[in-house]
């Protein structure tokens, strides 16, 4: 006599688990991602909580998990790089000079957040794509000829520019 465990395929006797939770691929993902930002930004000061005040012509910031403030007082400010993956950057341009009448800023934020502050003198140009995040433009509208252009892109963050 046979019993009908003895027919049953291998799969039906002896089922297989899953290989482990979803979540295991997403962290470790997280956690490649983060050792090559590190390995490709190299050893710097602590981040966090930190402010310069200085006369920069061409600012470069990446905010990772903190935040950054920074007051540039350039005679001859000639653009930025801003990025950001679940941080913020505060950058204050307001005592800044535009070398020539046109700057561009790129602005790229993941889960973060970025906030502008610009003389009154200058008109804001936005060229920045947002999905799922927002952009805030509180400047007043100026009759100069100085542009700030923004090009990027808000992913699920967001970026306020203000006077």
């Amino acid at each position: 006599m046979s019993n009908a465990n003895d027919t049953a395929s291998p799969e039906t006797r002896n089922p297989r688990q899953a290989d482990g939770s979803p979540w295991g691929s997403t962290i470790a993902i997280i956690l490649v991602a983060t050792l090559v930002f590190f390995l490709v930004n190299g050893p710097g000061p602590n981040a966090s909580n930190r402010e310069n005040v200085d006369r920069t012509s061409i600012v470069s910031a990446s905010a990772f998990l903190s935040g950054i403030n920074r007051h540039i007082s350039s005679p001859d400010f000639r653009g930025a790089s801003l990025s950001t993956f679940l941080g913020g950057i505060d950058l204050d341009l307001r005592d800044a000079t535009m070398e020539g009448d046109e700057v561009r800023i790129d602005v790229s934020t993941f889960m973060g957040g970025v906030s502008l502050r610009v003389p009154q003198s200058w008109t804001v140009v936005n060229h920045v794509n947002t999905f799922i995040g927002g952009f805030d433009d509180h400047t007043h509208p100026s009759d100069s000829n100085k542009r700030l252009v923004l090009d990027g892109s808000v992913f699920m963050g967001g970026l306020e520019i203000k006077n």
